[in-house]
């Protein structure tokens, strides 16, 4: 298993650290720390004072009384940490030493999860297509949502927490209401599977997938933007930078293609790669790292 962090902004050099597992990385966050997630281990790995040298300082595998953990997410905050097990969702204080809460959102198998952006709910996506959002706040259910044909291959929220994006199996893109689970409008101008979504805090949301083509649609005033075929094979991660200036995608061909937005078009396209499928990719909070996780 192979991550890579690229500094930004002189030319994206990329520092390789490899971790020692033979096997693939799954996913990654990266907001205050960096959370990595493969077949065989969890790594939580912590910035200290911003300082890349010292990230495996707090290096820890982390086991759940579930088994292994299948999905993890920061808070936007990174105040909180969330861990998903076939048995359920565990939330610990930032460096996993503290166990806040635990629920159990009644999944055959946890296939994405997500704080909303302001730290309020937990929301995970099921293999059943099911959606469950966690009031944090009451340690309660708020909503169970029946959103997909297939399973939620991935989730966001607006900027305001106000709103749910998912991606499913059957090959549709959905915008949910949180407080109410009313459904408020299905992006349907793609064909094929949509494998990563994400939304800046302007409330844009970028999707893309299986077509190698990158979507942008503004939920405040409801236009469809970019449309923009890549050159690239099967996009399966991306990440928008909070700024919203910059779209990070990773494919099978071991390509990162990092897109400049300005005006909501492509200024800029940097390739960076990475040597293996990109299964996961992360921007910081403060755009200065991009983490890359591979398959090789």
């Amino acid at each position: 298993m192979q991550l890579s962090i690229f500094l930004q902004p002189a030319n994206y050099k990329s520092e390789t650290r490899m971790v020692d597992q033979k096997c693939s990385l799954l996913n990654l966050e990266l907001t205050y720390g960096l959370a990595i997630r493969s077949f065989k281990v969890f790594l939580l790995i912590l910035f200290v004072s911003g300082s890349l040298q010292a990230q495996e300082l707090s290096s820890l595998d982390l086991r759940l009384s579930g088994g292994m953990a299948a999905k993890s997410a920061f808070s936007m905050k990174g105040d909180k940490f969330a861990a998903a097990s076939k048995k359920g969702i565990t939330i610990y204080n930032s460096d996993a030493s503290q166990k806040l809460a635990e629920y159990d959102p009644d999944h055959s198998e946890i296939t994405a999860l997500k704080f909303s952006s302001n730290g309020a709910y937990i929301i995970s996506g099921g293999k059943g297509g099911d959606i469950a959002i966690f009031d944090l706040e009451t340690e309660s259910l708020l909503q169970s949502l029946d959103a997909h044909k297939g399973e939620i291959l991935d989730l966001s929220t607006d900027s305001k927490s106000e709103l749910i994006i998912s991606a499913g199996r059957d090959k549709t893109v959905k915008i949910w209401d949180i407080e109410s689970g009313q459904l408020m409008k299905q992006l349907t101008e793609h064909n094929g599977y949509i494998l990563s979504v994400d939304v800046n805090s302007d409330n844009v949301i970028a999707y893309a997938g299986s077509e190698n083509t990158l979507y942008t649609y503004d939920i405040k005033s409801q236009t469809h933007g970019l449309n923009e075929q890549l050159d690239v094979n099967w996009i399966r991660a991306l990440d928008w930078s909070h700024s919203g200036k910059r779209i990070a995608l990773g494919s099978d061909n071991g390509n990162v293609l990092v897109l400049g937005i300005l005006g909501g078009q492509i200024v800029e396209t940097r390739t960076l790669n990475d040597g293996g499928r990109i299964n996961a990719l992360a921007f910081s909070y403060d755009e200065k790292y991009l983490a890359a996780g591979n398959a090789s």
